[in-house]
């Protein structure tokens, strides 16, 4: 049987990157239309496929019956970060000879075999600046062990990927399910028809590194199924690192004479791990802040009590020398988070 033509290379990077970068559901829309158009003049062996998740044509009550509340459901992203923080680190002590073990994810994170200090898990915020109406998209980061492309597909399983975990006490994430929580809280909630829900995903294997796969999940109420993108039935596909688009646009919001280096952290273009981003995320904080009794931190902090890994919050929306560059730095969340 021949393999299907994948998406790769440098354009498939570059959509790649778009879909991370964008700040709004309709940039996301705009940026496969562009994709379509793109794929049309390649030739017919190039066509945008959508497929529902867990291959379940019927999957509504899969996603929509899972976390009542939008905090709730987004927990669930960081939390699948440290699982993949958690079995990177107990991989690589297997591999030297180790035999490390755990009875739960805080106890693996207090053992030797765990570098809290090699860990990054980091929420960032971005889209529109607050004065210019509020929208938030929330990115969830990390350098864990990621995905390798033959596995990629556990992102859009609905069960599977939570059977896989059942075997590692120390782990979190045990029913599948919880990750795509987050689509009955993004875009056009108010709307009867939702076609604005988006949920972006890139990975790398840590034993891979180097190698990314990605994909957009996205709502079609219109046909009560929830479904992801593939190119010709397969997931695109690029070579190199991945991130460094975030930092670029960061830099480009800001006049030349703002002190980058000394003010502002931001992440390092990565070999592996995973990014995953929501676009106009509907949590109940307000969304013109990141601390403060009504922002973000201050709700997540009540759904991610004690995280045995620090959290690191970063807010990307500002762009003016008038704002503190407080707001600009990676900030840990108290919640196991290092000042």
């Amino acid at each position: 049987m021949t393999e299907p033509v994948r998406l790769s290379g440098s354009t498939s990077k570059a959509y790649a990157e778009r879909l991370l970068t964008a700040d709004s559901p309709d940039e996301v829309r705009a940026v496969i239309d562009e994709l379509e158009e793109a794929l049309s003049e390649l030739g017919e062996a190039y066509e945008i496929n959508w497929v529902p998740l867990g291959n379940d044509e019927n999957n509504y009550s899969d996603v929509y019956t899972q976390a009542s509340s939008p905090m709730a459901a987004f927990s669930e992203l960081p939390l699948n970060a440290e699982d993949s923080l958690t079995l990177r680190f107990y991989e690589e002590a297997r591999a030297v000879g180790d035999d490390p073990s755990a009875s739960s994810m805080k106890e693996a994170a207090q053992s030797d075999w765990v570098d809290l200090d090699v860990a990054e898990l980091e929420i960032i915020a971005d889209g529109y600046a607050p004065q210019e109406g509020n929208l938030l998209n929330l990115t969830v980061r990390d350098n864990g062990k990621g995905k390798a492309r033959s596995e990629f597909d556990d992102f859009v399983g609905l069960h599977a990927p939570g059977l896989k975990k059942q075997k590692y006490a120390f782990l979190q994430g045990q029913y599948g399910m919880g990750s795509t929580a987050v689509m009955q809280f993004a875009g056009n909630i108010e709307e009867e028809y939702n076609e604005r829900a988006f949920k972006f995903i890139a990975s790398a294997s840590v034993h891979e590194p180097g190698e990314w796969s990605w994909t957009l999940i996205h709502d079609k109420p219109r046909k009560s199924q929830v479904e992801y993108l593939t190119v010709n039935g397969g997931f695109p596909i690029f070579d190199g690192t991945f991130g460094g688009a975030l930092t670029d646009k960061f830099r480009e919001n800001y006049p030349e004479k703002y002190d980058f280096e000394k003010n502002t952290t931001t992440p390092d273009p990565q070999s592996h791990g995973a990014f995953v981003k929501v676009y106009d995320y509907q949590t109940n904080a307000s969304r013109t802040m990141i601390s403060g009794d009504e922002g973000f931190r201050h709700k997540f902090e009540r759904s991610v009590v004690d995280s045995p890994y620090p959290i690191q919050l970063t807010d990307l929306r500002y762009n003016s020398l008038e704002v503190p560059p407080k707001f600009h730095a990676r900030v840990p969340a108290r919640t196991g988070g290092r000042e």
